[in-house]
């Protein structure tokens, strides 16, 4: 069942609503729609708290409302336990710092599919953040998790990233693989790589402990 209470403007007392909503309709309750209801942190830590403990939704909006980070923390960690939720709507808040979301998106175990973030108090580089967040989870799953299984199964390994979709998080998440299970690079080759990236990849911990053998930087920002 879908529930749409945006435009109301009944700021957090809409609560006491959904509290009894989700009590009335138990497992029917899959679309919520609160935006435009003037929401703040006090509003957006009792709504975690609703998802923490018995909700089953699959689609959440909290457009334009007034919550800022503790209630955008609040909700990403209520999505570590919430395994249904597929698409989040926070667009037009004031969330300033997306470190937990960034997190949860890279490591997460939930199940989100789409977050709409626009027009939060966010900088370019936050938003790119963002961006970098998800298609590192994408990766995980397709070429980025090859490799690290590569890494972890043999003993010599090579590393050709040259027309791969990748950032730092990506070399950052391979160095870690090669510190733990230190298999001999023959080649590691990468592409567009930034300054953050590749001292993470040369990281004291790799470069001591795992021999290379041959690296190459191509249009590197270093």
């Amino acid at each position: 069942r879908n529930i749409n209470l945006s435009s109301n403007h009944i700021k957090d007392g809409v609560f006491a609503i959904v509290d009894g909503l989700l009590e009335s309709e138990g497992s029917h309750l899959s679309h919520l729609d609160l935006s435009w209801n003037d929401l703040t942190n006090e509003g957006a830590v009792r709504l975690a708290q609703v998802i923490r403990s018995k909700s089953i939704l699959e689609t959440l909006k909290l457009t334009s409302n007034a919550i800022g980070d503790q209630g955008m923390n609040a909700i990403a960690d209520a999505l570590v336990s919430d395994f249904t939720l597929k698409e989040l709507d926070i667009v037009g808040n004031q969330m300033r710092d997306p470190s937990r979301f960034v997190e949860l998106i890279s490591h997460g175990p939930y199940h989100l599919e789409r977050l709409r973030y626009e027009m939060n108090n966010l900088s370019s580089i936050q938003e790119e953040r963002m961006m970098s967040a998800f298609r590192f989870r994408e990766n995980k799953h397709s070429w980025l998790g090859q490799v690290v299984h590569s890494i972890k199964s043999h003993k010599f390994v090579s590393l050709n990233l040259k027309g791969k979709d990748y950032g730092d998080a990506e070399l950052i998440w391979i160095a870690k693989a090669l510190a733990k299970h230190r298999p001999t690079v023959t080649t590691a080759s990468f592409q567009g790589v930034t300054d953050r990236g590749i001292h993470g990849f040369l990281d004291k911990d790799v470069v001591w402990a795992v021999p290379i053998e041959r690296l190459y930087l191509r249009a590197c920002r270093i």
